[in-house]
């Protein structure tokens, strides 16, 4: 993935194997729980081009998880945006079977860029898990539930609860899907979030050891100090 911002435009150009595509953005912030429209939020270009570079991270978990699997690794992504988590999967060597966004846009440049993908543009509360999970048999669940309401870049503007609880309704996937290993990530600040922990437990109700971890993308070679949580959670125990 490539980002580039100057003084005109604000864009992400999303390129794959086989051609661009271009995402353009000059738009106000919108108010919390609004629907997004074509076009990306300020906010939401700033905190996804530092995506760019933590998909280094997830690359680097992914490649562990396969290591230790020894095989190829299918993954489905849930809230997967254009992608930008999902290159770091691949590049570790990961295949998407399955990704879901709500937003049609960031579901458009996610199939360019991986076109081998089933692309489906819902939000997840209104699928049905236990019917995908008949098609789809994830050896990991690669989640971002949406951060800009426990983000600072907010400011002083009080979080949307609802957007908050995304991240519970990633629990029928857990457990009708059932995959080996479960990736959660968002902003650190979700570490704070009132129901953390209930997410946490919700996790370890099904058996997996859930490592919570605070990891900086500079830590990993990366020019850019960009701090996120990570839930790393293994069925089968691995403590990291």
């Amino acid at each position: 993935m490539m980002a580039r911002i100057n003084n005109h435009q604000r864009e992400i150009i999303s390129i794959s194997a086989t051609k661009p595509v271009s995402i353009s953005a000059v738009a106000p912030v919108k108010e919390c729980c609004e629907p997004q429209k074509d076009t990306f939020h300020t906010e939401y270009i700033h905190d996804k081009i530092g995506r760019t570079n933590l998909n280094l991270v997830t690359c680097l978990i992914v490649q562990n998880v396969s290591i230790e699997e020894g095989c190829m690794l299918k993954f489905v992504d849930l809230f997967c945006g254009g992608g930008f988590g999902a290159r770091g999967a691949v590049k570790a060597g990961a295949t998407p079977i399955l990704a879901v966004d709500a937003w049609q846009l960031a579901a458009s440049t996610y199939k360019s860029n991986f076109p081998s993908a089933e692309v489906i543009c819902s939000p997840i509360e209104d699928l049905d898990p236990i019917e995908l999970a008949k098609k789809y048999k994830p050896d990991v669940l690669l989640t971002s539930p949406e951060c800009t309401s426990h983000s600072i870049a907010r400011g002083a503007k009080p979080g949307c609860e609802l957007s908050k609880e995304t991240a519970i309704g990633i629990i029928p996937w857990i457990e009708t899907m059932k995959p080996r290993w479960l990736i959660v990530e968002n902003v650190n600040r979700m570490k704070k979030w009132g129901r953390h922990q209930e997410l946490v437990s919700a996790i370890e109700s099904y058996g997996y050891t859930v490592n919570d971890l605070l990891l900086n993308s500079a830590d990993f070679g990366v020019p850019q100090a960009r701090k996120r949580m990570f839930l790393v959670c293994d069925l089968q125990g691995s403590v990291i």
